[in-house]
């Protein structure tokens, strides 16, 4: 019965708080608080995430490879994070002069409706990856501009062997590249208010480090993950197993 207050205790607190004497209170430590928008509920659960996490961090491989290639200088590709919000949000922190390659992803299933995805590329990588293929250090000046003829067609060639890159084994996919839009304000395939996940990769090339998004429409994505991710649960494992063995 330690936490029961005596009589003479509580006749004290009340002789102090007649005479004007305020206890002292001490607070608690500050509990985070995370933010929850209840008109956007969250459509993709952490094991869902986790198979995206899995999806884009050999994505991420794939294409350091092929820039390292490409470029004849090393590149470094990182998966940053995977975020779920609303396309306005995305759409609204991309500058003017932007490089967006719009992706026909090419699922072969009649249950899974038509899916394209966007690949945004920074203007920082842009410019340092068409100096270096047209015989220079890979250096950039001015990147907030518009591109060129010459630009936008020597991008288009990167960005379709970019996009080939998506295909994934244990999906039936054709990934290609139906074209490429210069300014993200004229973007009609995904309605602003949509829902999409955001996947961030890092690039770092002649120590320089810049980001390449790749965005994904919710409703597309979540035929996909119904459709297949119990079928790239059980590849998983199955390669788990095999690693484990090694």
């Amino acid at each position: 019965m330690a936490d029961v207050l005596t009589q003479a205790q509580i006749d004290e607190m009340l002789k102090n708080v007649a005479a004007g004497a305020v206890p002292e209170v001490t607070q608690k430590e500050e509990e985070k608080v995370k933010e929850y928008d209840f008109r956007a509920p969250k459509k993709f659960t952490k094991e869902q995430i986790k198979v995206l996490d899995g999806i884009f961090e050999n994505y991420a491989r794939l294409l350091s490879s092929y820039l390292t290639g490409l470029l004849r200088l090393y590149c470094r590709v990182s998966l940053v994070n995977i975020e779920e919000q609303r396309y306005s949000e995305f759409n609204n922190a991309l500058p003017d002069y932007v490089l967006m390659g719009m992706v026909d992803m090419g699922i072969k299933n009649e249950e899974v409706s038509e899916t394209n995805v966007i690949i945004q590329i920074s203007n920082t990588i842009t410019f340092t990856m068409i100096d270096r293929l047209l015989g220079g250090r890979g250096e950039y000046r001015d990147v907030n501009r518009d591109f060129t003829e010459i630009e936008i067609t020597i991008m288009n060639d990167v960005m379709n062997s970019m996009a080939n890159l998506l295909y994934e084994s244990h999906i039936d996919l054709e990934p290609k590249l139906i074209g490429i839009e210069t300014n993200s304000r004229v973007v009609q395939t995904i309605g602003h208010e949509d829902t999409v996940i955001i996947v961030a990769l890092e690039v770092e090339i002649n120590g320089s480090k810049s980001i390449i998004s790749v965005c994904i429409p919710a409703i597309n994505l979540d035929e996909i993950m119904n459709k297949f991710i119990s079928r790239y649960n059980v590849s998983r494992r199955k390669l788990d197993a095999n690693r484990e063995a090694e």
